[in-house]
């Protein structure tokens, strides 16, 4: 595994004023970012215990044992890219402003998941998939299939409530191979225990086990990417040859922006090729922004859901799918038509993919979904079968590919970049 590139001149140019090797520039300038419509099914603990939380950025000089140290601070924890930390406690935010080398403090706000609808009716048809043969729909992913299935790429599913033990999930988790599990040991020294298959943000400890009831976005949006053929329910994923990377942020469905950050900052050092996102920022951070840069800085493709209150994000964008270098994604229905719930964009959301009732996985069953943060790991499988089948392909080459090969289509035209909808087979197919 390649060391990771250096992150602390990243962003900070472009945040802070200071001189940056690399600098990120946003679609849009207007912060006054869409929330999500996401169907609230199960409430967690939330942030309505009266403590401070918030993302400090630092100039990398600052140590979490120094936030320790600071009188009210309950909880401090390093966010993984050496200038990023989240605190919480009943602090006097001023005082912790006031430490030298802090640069800046956020507010540790909530991402949400852009789901909008599910059920659990058996049997469903993977019409994103393959049509049969009926109206062009869908993305020719078996077509593609004859030149890849995703073998060799890593996607990190950065979300909420995966039930590893899925039986069409259970063998497509991706391998630690560097950390000995349940030894209570950080073998690859990387600062996380026994992370053998990923890692829970929320618990602070290596991921397992099963998502609650009816918290399962995670364990949809990762059958939609990789799900293997060889299991139950009759459900594969785009990419089944793939391997998922489970990053669990969250308790309940309140996920903090500081575990996603942290998050983002785990797969790039693990790993990953693929980074799927399928959630969304109020708005954009310092430290979101050093992460998704480091990301990119890094070759990983990252895949964002464009949101899900049918608004055009060129005028309320949304994050971090309106970033630059980041695929956005809207979600289309059967008619090909843009999902009614779909945010879109001509400027600041790339391409469009199946999103309405997609059949997938759920905790220990399979059922439909809809909504954008569906549409996007459509896209981050097809990202999968094109990383794997060219390898010599950049990120960035990986990310032209999907838009130049966007089956094209009048309904989408002026809603997105490629005013099309992911095409599977002519990315695979198409000449390095």
């Amino acid at each position: 595994m390649s060391k990771p590139k250096s992150i602390l001149n990243v962003l900070l140019g472009a945040i802070l004023g200071i001189t940056a090797t690399v600098v990120v520039v946003q679609r849009t300038t207007d912060s006054d970012a869409v929330e999500s419509a996401a169907v609230r099914e199960f409430d967690g603990p939330g942030f309505d215990d009266g403590k401070q939380r918030h993302v400090v950025l630092t100039d990398g000089g600052v140590t979490v044992d120094a936030l320790r140290l600071l009188d009210g601070v309950e909880e401090a924890d390093s966010l993984g890219d050496g200038v990023s930390f989240s605190v919480m406690g009943e602090y006097d935010p001023a005082v912790l402003a006031e430490v030298a080398g802090v640069l800046r403090l956020y507010e540790d706000e909530e991402v949400e998941p852009l789901q909008v609808a599910s059920d659990f009716v058996p049997g469903g048809r993977q019409w994103h998939l393959d049509d049969d043969g009926a109206l062009p729909i869908d993305v020719d992913v078996p077509e593609a299939w004859a030149a890849s299935d995703g073998e060799g790429v890593v996607v990190a599913v950065i979300d909420i409530g995966f039930d590893l033990d899925h039986p069409d999930l259970v063998d497509q988790w991706w391998t630690n191979e560097d950390e000995i599990c349940d030894n209570r040991i950080d073998d690859d020294g990387n600062g996380y225990v026994d992370d053998c298959n990923g890692w829970d943000f929320g618990r602070r400890r290596a991921v397992s086990g099963v998502g609650r009831f009816r918290l399962d976005h995670a364990t949809a949006v990762s059958g939609v990417i990789a799900a293997s053929a060889d299991g139950r329910d009759d459900v594969i994923g785009v990419a089944p040859g793939a391997e998922i990377m489970p990053l669990n942020i969250g308790l309940g469905w309140s996920l903090p922006r500081s575990q996603a950050v942290a998050a983002v900052n785990y797969a790039v050092a693990n790993g990953a090729d693929i980074i799927n996102i399928s959630w969304a920022t109020s708005g954009p951070t310092g430290p979101m922004q050093i992460a998704i840069a480091n990301a990119i800085a890094n070759d990983v493709v990252v895949v964002a859901a464009a949101g899900t209150r049918g608004r055009d994000n060129d005028r309320r964008p949304v994050y971090p799918a309106a970033f630059d270098g980041v695929l956005g994604v809207a979600a289309n229905d059967r008619d090909l038509d843009r999902a009614w719930f779909s945010n879109y964009g001509n400027r600041t959301v790339d391409l469009f993919a199946p999103g309405v009732r997609v059949y997938t996985t759920r905790n220990d069953r399979a059922g439909s979904v809809s909504g954008s943060s569906i549409a996007a790991p459509v896209v981050a499988g097809v990202a999968a079968l094109v990383r794997s089948a060219h390898p010599e392909l950049t990120a960035a080459e990986v990310n032209d590919v999907l838009l130049r090969t966007a089956e094209l289509h009048d309904s989408m035209s002026g809603l997105v970049v490629a005013a099309g909808q992911v095409d599977a087979d002519a990315a695979v197919g198409v000449l390095p």
